[in-house]
């Protein structure tokens, strides 16, 4: 069991070398996201195209993998007062994610070197590099 945050679901889908690492890492049969998840990979896919830093087939590539990327949802409100007690750890939108992974016993999987850096005690965050 794993739990991903959208920087290492966003390397996975856009087939970057961090989202080659991310692969190897990941348990495709047992992850794990909050809901947000949702939200974040949407809006940076969303960000990219604007920004041109992704071309379009790239782009309907990696939102139609996203659409069937094989994941359990975590519900926000399952998670609410576990990050907001870390929220002096990390940012609240981290903190969720983070919570995910004590609350489930499973490590976080992440491509956000300040996220794996954070000095978050009882969880085991793993940076794809």
């Amino acid at each position: 069991m794993q739990v991903v945050d959208a920087s290492a679901v966003l390397d996975l889908l856009l087939r970057t070398p961090r989202g080659e690492r991310v692969h190897a890492l990941l348990d495709r049969d047992d992850v794990w996201a909050p809901q947000l998840v949702e939200v974040e990979v949407c809006s940076a896919l969303a960000r990219l195209e604007r920004a041109g830093k992704v071309s379009p087939e790239r782009l309907t590539r990696a939102y139609d993998s996203w659409r069937t990327f094989p994941y359990t949802a975590v519900s926000l409100s399952a998670l609410r007062d576990r990050a907001w007690l870390l929220r002096d750890s990390v940012r609240v939108v981290d903190a969720f994610y983070v919570a995910a992974a004590v609350t489930l016993g499973a490590p976080l999987l992440t491509s956000d070197a300040r996220l794996a850096r954070s000095p978050v005690k009882g969880a085991a965050i793993l940076l794809a590099q």
